[in-house]
């Protein structure tokens, strides 16, 4: 059985996903959600044992960036 991997998302004092305002303030594409809604579903199998240049870190402990460009 393969493990699936944990995300977390930070929010800001009224509990506002700050994931989701960034998607507002950039104004993506629909293309480009689904190219994150991909890359997040492709972490949250895989882990920290993504391909090459599609994760960053650890930048703390157990913090990855996810490279989202």
């Amino acid at each position: 059985m393969a493990m699936s991997w944990h995300l977390y998302d930070l929010t800001n004092e009224r509990g506002d996903s700050l994931l989701q305002e960034w998607i507002q303030q950039e104004r993506l594409s629909k293309r480009d959600l689904g190219q994150l809604a991909l890359k997040l579903d492709m972490l949250t199998l895989v882990g920290p044992g993504l391909p090459p240049k599609l994760l960053a870190g650890p930048i703390h402990k157990h913090i990855y960036k996810l490279i989202v460009c």
